[in-house]
């Protein structure tokens, strides 16, 4: 099955970065079965973790990582924009280096929040990177958070400030939270998907068959507001 092309803005391709691609051979299957479905972009989420690595330290390793694979990639494959999942950590709006670790040149940073339900103090940061850093938070794989926001009303109150939405595929591709998925994007409330794949078993690429769910079910408009701005949050990346 081949679909429409399409950015995928979660993935472990990157090899021997994190819990992802162990090598750049497992890199290329990835970047095949992704190719195989469209997919024409990949971004290269590797995570972050303030308190194990300097920005510098995770740097240095992002880019032998993606000079690694690029020897390797060929054009037929999807393009690969350096980029991080950074798991958040406190006064993260104050470091300097956060710049760098956003979606390639853009202002846009793939941001994992706490699996707890969140304080006060998490709200005001991300606040922060909007309003003080003028970076755009996109919120990684929203579905993770849903029931541990439940009931606090915190996860209402950061979806009115000016951040993304990504969503994972698999909640999208699952016979169980499918109908879930699918109310959400139909609403509104996602605005970006991703495979977060990380290897070629039980995390493999698998954006093609949601974004084939999500035209069939909620039409081609979806996609293409989907698509449309994921060029241009990528025009100067």
């Amino acid at each position: 099955m081949k679909n429409n092309g399409g950015v995928d803005f979660h993935s472990h391709i990157l090899p021997g970065m994190d819990d992802g691609s162990r090598d750049a051979a497992e890199s290329l299957e990835m970047l095949r079965a992704s190719a195989a479905y469209g997919v024409d972009t990949m971004v290269a989420t590797s995570h972050y973790y303030a308190r194990r690595e300097t920005p510098e330290e995770f740097l240095t390793r992002r880019a032998r990582a993606l000079e690694t694979l690029e020897a390797v990639r060929t054009p037929d494959l999807p393009r690969i924009v350096p980029a991080a999942e950074v798991c958040f950590f406190a006064d993260m709006s104050r470091d300097p280096a956060l710049d760098r670790l956003c979606i390639g040149k853009s202002r846009y940073l793939l941001l994992e929040l706490p699996f707890e339900p969140w304080s006060r103090s998490v709200l005001q940061e991300v606040g922060n990177l909007v309003h003080v850093r003028g970076i755009t938070p996109i919120l990684a794989h929203i579905e993770r958070y849903l029931k541990l926001q439940r009931g606090t009303g915190r996860l209402e109150e950061l979806l009115s400030y000016d951040v993304l939405v990504q969503m994972n595929a698999e909640f999208i591709n699952s016979v169980w939270t499918g109908g879930k998925a699918l109310r959400m994007l139909g609403r509104g409330e996602v605005q970006l998907l991703g495979s977060d794949c990380h290897n070629m078993a039980e995390r493999r690429p698998n954006l093609g068959a949601a974004r084939a769910a999500v035209a069939r079910k909620l039409g081609g408009g979806v996609l293409d507001e989907i698509d449309a701005l994921g060029r241009h949050i990528l025009e100067n990346a």
